[in-house]
């Protein structure tokens, strides 16, 4: 950091932006300063400490992204400047206390290639105070990465006099001293995206996994297959694609897609989470003979050409989804799957007289118990590759029982008020949680609805401190029934803003009136950023609303 001094035109107040209204999601802990600092636009780096592993990729690469959505904030959308006052382009800044070249970061772990559960976040940032210096400390990557994107969004524009042209101004950016501790509320903080009912593009994955990094999600739950399209391209079993999907040359997910995808959501300090739901919700499976129920007419006692969920009484079918399921276990890296087990239709079942046979020779009385049978069954078989779970809720509603340490249960029911009584019995009976009920982005209301799923509270049901401490954290999901690619990315932001800050701050942050100024801001950001993202609390404008074609 260097002197700069200005010349001093008529004295006016420094107009600059509260720190209150620009840090999404708001940190833990933020103190704010009257000192300013002005960019040195042609000189601004991060640099690592000494005692920083210098090798770390995901850093390096998040160095270079993040400087250029720093400086581009002088340019893109921009007007040409005029001479006199606008306020478009930000306050005139009348003085200084130094220019900042360089904002030093220091961490000590980079030895998680991919994130994880227990992946940390927090970090601290300091910009100027009595040492005059700024720097970000953390303990890994991933705090670094939730860091520099916090001071991405602490840069704001502002006029200064040009000293080379006399009565003109040329705008650049400033930042105000500050200190910030962070951290998230929880550590699971999800989108959901739906790409069976209908295909998602890559790049609009892609955009989506931006816009989550700008507002500090970690994970993205990939709902990958369902009834309606396989796209996920399997090398052990090609045919799954090649028959169940929209199109198996254009609509499908090849393994090198996937990777890509994995590995640009690493570098945003994103888990992918993918899911493969059954026994319900997979008809796109057809091309694997004889793994769903053949469904019967209950009147002539023959078939009807319709098949229903995976049938649980045939051990090939077991054999084949331990094969597929190693498959997925090596080509995503995390250590959970959501293993679905939602809306699992009970007639098909009920009329095979082979699956009736099949539960009198069990002892198997009811189907809630055949489900019961076949999701531990499944799980018993795959339980040597070391996998955690997630279920959907109705698993633990039909009596399923299954390990409370490897399983996760994601309360969903959104079309009902009772959210805080699954989430009361299921976290009575110890399993953790992650809640999505209160946060279905696909369904849209006229009107400022964000401000709906902010006010959702996770801990917002009767239970004791021990049930509270087994919610995980949250998910926002967007089902693509009526969604695709041209419209998913409006579709979820900046609504789901809105569940990243109930997810990421603390719990007494739950003013939607405090909120407001900062989430148009966020907004605002996103679209200069390149997303094209919805307006979310009525009329107003961004800086980059001209420049959309």
């Amino acid at each position: 950091m260097k002197s700069l001094v200005f010349s001093l035109v008529a004295l006016l107040s420094l107009s600059t932006p509260s720190l209150s209204q620009t840090v999404w999601p708001k940190p833990q802990k933020l103190l704010e300063r009257e000192d300013v600092y002005l960019i040195d636009l042609e000189n601004f780096h991060f640099l690592l400490t000494p005692n920083s592993p210098q090798e770390c990729a995901v850093v390096i690469r998040a160095f270079e992204r993040y400087r250029s959505l720093i400086l581009e904030g002088t340019t893109t959308c921009a007007r040409p400047v005029p001479k006199k006052k606008t306020k478009l382009l930000g306050p005139i800044l009348r003085s200084a206390s130094e220019t900042l070249s360089n904002i030093t970061i220091s961490f000590q772990s980079c030895e998680e290639e991919y994130p994880s559960t227990s992946m940390d976040e927090r970090y601290t940032i300091h910009v100027g105070g009595v040492e005059g210096l700024t720097n970000v400390s953390a303990n890994t990557a991933w705090g670094v990465l939730r860091a520099i994107e916090t001071i991405s969004q602490l840069v704001y524009p502002v006029q200064v006099e040009d000293t080379d042209r006399n009565g003109e101004f040329k705008q650049t950016l400033a930042i105000n001293g500050t200190f910030i501790l962070d951290y998230p509320r929880y550590s699971y903080r999800g989108i959901l995206i739906d790409t069976s009912r209908h295909y998602i593009p890559v790049d609009v994955m892609k955009e989506n996994l931006d816009a989550m990094s700008y507002n500090k999600f970690n994970v993205f739950h990939w709902h990958i297959v369902d009834d309606h399209s396989f796209p996920f391209v399997s090398k052990k079993f090609p045919q799954l694609s090649e028959k169940g999907s929209y199109d198996s040359e254009t609509h499908v997910y090849t393994p090198e897609d996937v990777q890509d995808i994995i590995n640009y959501a690493r570098d945003r300090g994103i888990r992918v989470l993918p899911e493969f739901d059954t026994p319900g919700h997979s008809l796109a499976w057809k091309a694997q003979e004889g793994l769903l129920t053949t469904c019967y007419n209950t009147t002539t006692g023959l078939p009807d050409g319709t098949f229903g969920p995976v049938d649980p009484t045939k051990e090939e079918n077991y054999h084949f989804l331990y094969e597929l399921f190693s498959e997925v276990n090596q080509v995503f890296p995390d250590s959970y799957i959501h293993l679905g087990g939602d809306e699992v239709e009970f007639d098909c079942w009920k009329s095979n007289p082979q699956i009736t046979k099949f539960m009198e020779t069990k002892g198997i009385e009811t189907y809630e118990e055949l489900e019961s049978f076949y999701l531990n069954t499944l799980i018993n078989n795959i339980s040597n590759l070391n996998m955690s779970y997630l279920v959907w809720q109705e698993v633990i509603d039909n009596g399923v029982e299954i390990d409370r340490e490897s399983t996760i249960v994601n309360v969903w029911r959104w079309y009902t008020p009772e959210w805080p009584i699954e989430m009361e019995n299921v976290t009575e009976k110890g399993y953790k949680v992650v809640l999505s009920a209160p946060w279905y982005l696909n369904y849209i209301h006229y009107g400022p609805d964000w401000r709906a799923y902010y006010d959702s509270e996770p801990e917002g049901f009767n239970g004791t401190a021990q049930q509270k401490a087994l919610i995980v954290g949250g998910s926002a999901c967007m089902w693509s029934e009526y969604v695709d690619g041209s419209g998913i990315t409006p579709r979820l932001w900046p609504r789901a803003s809105a569940v990243a800050e109930r997810l990421w701050s603390d719990k007494r942050v739950n003013s939607t009136d405090e909120a407001t100024p900062r989430i148009k801001r966020v907004q605002c950001l996103m679209q200069q950023r390149g997303l094209r993202v919805e307006p979310i609390d009525g009329p107003g404008f961004c800086l980059c609303d001209h420049a959309f074609k």
